[in-house]
């Protein structure tokens, strides 16, 4: 008795950002006063949880130098991984896309249970797809495109589809939405409750009104699957063709018209869509039992609000790092048998990304509980994606290009791992936006710019989804309502044969295109993976790059394109930051092919002396005591009897080989019989230190 409810809510009321143990102690006075503020009522506990509510609660503090719009260089594995200057904050609330709204919300468990599903698929895709293709005619010939099925790789056709399946998807489904707002109440999709996330997935999705972000849905629903596989099935085609050197790809057009490939690519898609389907139950089964499991047991302790499960473990591990002096560090997220490493640097940004987007939490503790789970979320829905090359990104030295010439601070494709900047559009709004995501590129409101902007764009290399992105900014620079400068730089692979740059390289907002041949001026990407690759953020393009430029009438006036811009770019595209520190200068020496591998001769022959310089520094110094001196001793006979075994086996070899290379033999028994020699020098060895 001697606490009151009222008491506990003004020492609450103090301060509303707590320390370390403050939970600990409110548990205790809530168990003293017999559970009585667990059974308040809704509008009261409703009242002390906006009390509870801190206005900026953060794990690290801010950056210094944040909004300053600085470019920053970028130096190396260890070096700076994204720029965390950059303030955009002209992007509001109002401009997130509206797929937030056809996406259910996830937490970790609906990610196992998603994961476990996906890589079902994928492993019966890969089978059944491989299965079909080596059905082929026995009798057909090399040059035949038929020959070309067993070479077909089924992870490469399945990443391409997947991106544009998902992309149309989401287009249609919003128009569904749109229409159905008259008709229907539509369920709010922003609370993570299991149940919830059970009961959107059941029903709504039956509707077709809300989309999964990773498992594909029947072709049923979507007919423009089928045609879409058979796309990328086409494509895998041209490019095994070309790289046979079997002549025209004209022929194919015949061979893909053919009532053979057309009758095995319906196969492919029926056997895909029943997997489909398949998949799709077993989720929703598997969503439906934990969801029971955790409504029976005590996951949430009723009076005690710290004895949480559920929230994802992280361990932080040091190991030394064999290449060069330091250590690498990373992070380590696990959570019901699954884990997933993460770089310190990666792991920060993370940090800093969540505080800035995430500043209304009941405390700290719960503030951190809610990052664990969003980083394991995070990590769990990009590590299904393979095709680490549709993941990877621009060098940090070409985004501080676009920053100086066109104020370019927005990526249209990127994810909080990738991303160089706090904003970007991303793939999946549901695990992103906690890290800045402004949702997908094809529903962010860029007419509600009143300004406009200059965006980046490194699409997934697929050509439907580069195909339908070119649709969506010919529609924005065409628009002729808006009358503010607005521009995109796009950066994908120059395959000239594929739907996706045809359609660019016609877009009539087209104002340039650089060309960058892969073998005249070799370039740089980083990798997709790099915030699990420990070494090696960047590799070398393996393809031609085309970089097109597109503009309204309006940013033609305030970007135009000059000649020292083009020759910067080339040659920040050129830079591999970790091969050479980044210069002070802004235009840089492109490297050559030649220059590359007289760098590689240079690195054989520093590690080469540097092996002898090992070698010499081993000798001992000062008096050595008498076991050493029986090691010096065992050591100097070792190099004298490998000096003699060489010696002999150039005196006997050379009359030997002049023998056998009068009978015509010479190669055949060159080996053998240098090989007696030293076996017999082995021998001799041996019985002198016996003696």
């Amino acid at each position: 008795d001697f606490l009151s409810i009222t008491s506990l809510n003004q020492l609450k009321g103090i301060n509303p950002t707590m320390i370390r143990g403050d939970n600990d102690l409110y548990s205790v006075m809530d168990q003293m006063m017999a559970g009585e503020i667990n059974s308040l009522p809704e509008e009261e506990a409703a009242d002390l949880s906006n009390k509870y509510v801190s206005s900026d609660i953060r794990m690290v503090p801010e950056i210094e130098g944040y909004g300053t719009n600085k470019s920053i260089p970028e130096q190396g594995t260890c070096g700076n991984i994204w720029n965390p200057l950059v303030r955009a904050d002209s992007f509001t609330e109002s401009d997130i896309s509206s797929d937030m709204d056809c996406i259910p919300p996830t937490n970790p468990w609906v990610e196992v249970a998603r994961r476990r599903c996906y890589e079902k698929f994928k492993k019966k895709f890969y089978s059944t797809f491989s299965w079909i293709a080596s059905n082929r005619n026995p009798q057909s010939k090399a040059t035949d495109p038929g020959s070309l099925w067993g070479k077909m790789p089924p992870h490469s056709i399945l990443e391409r589809f997947y991106f544009a399946c998902k992309t149309k998807e989401t287009v249609l489904v919003l128009e569904k939405r749109k229409k159905a707002l008259s008709t229907e109440h539509l369920p709010q999709t922003n609370c993570e409750d299991m149940a919830n996330i059970v009961s959107l997935m059941s029903i709504q999705k039956n509707k077709d009104l809300l989309i999964d972000p990773i498992l594909i849905s029947p072709f049923q629903t979507y007919p423009t699957s089928y045609s879409m596989l058979r796309n990328e099935i086409e494509f895998q085609f041209k490019r095994e063709w070309r790289k046979s050197n079997k002549g025209n790809v004209d022929i194919l057009d015949l061979f893909f018209a053919s009532s053979s490939f057309q009758k095995k690519c319906m196969k492919i898609c029926r056997e895909v869509n029943e997997l489909a389907i398949e998949v799709s139950r077993d989720f929703i089964e598997d969503l439906k039992k934990k969801s029971g499991e955790l409504s029976s047991s005590s996951h949430y302790s009723r009076r005690n609000v710290t004895q949480k499960k559920g929230i994802p473990k992280l361990t932080f591990s040091r190991e030394q790092d064999t290449d060069r002096a330091g250590y690498v560090e990373t992070f380590s997220v696990t959570f019901a048998g699954l884990s997933f490493r993460i770089s310190r640097q990666h792991f920060e940004k993370l940090q800093l990304l969540y505080d800035r987007f995430n500043k209304k939490s009941k405390s700290p503790a719960v503030h951190k509980d809610l990052f664990h789970s969003a980083i394991f979320v995070l990590l769990a829905r990009y590590d299904l994606l393979e095709g680490a090359g549709l993941q990877s990104s621009l060098n940090g030295s070409v985004f501080d290009i676009l920053l100086e010439h066109f104020d370019c601070r927005l990526e249209c494709f990127a994810s909080p791992l990738n991303s160089r900047y706090e904003r970007f559009c991303s793939a999946y709004v549901d695990t992103d936006r906690k890290f800045g995501s402004l949702g997908s590129f094809f529903n962010f409101n860029f007419e509600g710019l009143k300004s406009g902007g200059c965006f980046q764009a490194n699409p997934p290399f697929t050509s439907d989804f580069i195909h339908a992105m070119c649709i969506r900014m010919e529609h924005i620079l065409t628009n002729a309502q808006l009358q503010v400068p607005f521009m995109f730089i796009v950066f994908v692979p120059a395959w000239k044969d594929s739907k996706g740059w045809q359609s660019i390289s016609k877009a009539s907002s087209l104002v340039h295109h650089l060309f960058l041949s892969q073998k005249d001026n070799p370039h740089y990407y980083t990798e997709g993976t790099q915030h699990r690759r420990m070494k090696g953020r960047y590799r070398m393009a393996s393809f031609d790059t085309s970089v097109f430029f597109l503009q309204n009438h309006k940013a033609k006036e305030k970007w135009p394109i000059t000649e020292m811009m083009l020759q910067e770019l080339r040659n920040a595209f050129a830079l591999n930051p970790e091969g050479k520190t980044f210069p002070g200068a802004k235009v840089a020496a492109l490297k050559t092919k030649q220059d590359i591998e007289g760098e590689r001769n240079a690195r054989r022959v520093t590690s080469k002396e540097t092996s002898k310089k090992h070698m010499a520094s081993d000798i001992p110094l000062g008096k050595p005591s008498k076991g050493k001196k029986r090691q010096m001793l065992s050591t100097k006979r070792r190099h004298i009897s490998s000096k003699k075994m060489k010696k002999l086996v150039s005196d006997d070899s050379q009359s030997q080989l002049n023998i056998l290379s009068s009978l015509g033999i010479p190669e055949a028994a060159k080996g053998a019989n240098i090989s007696v020699d030293i076996a017999k020098t082995r021998e001799k060895g041996r019985q002198r230190k016996k003696k």
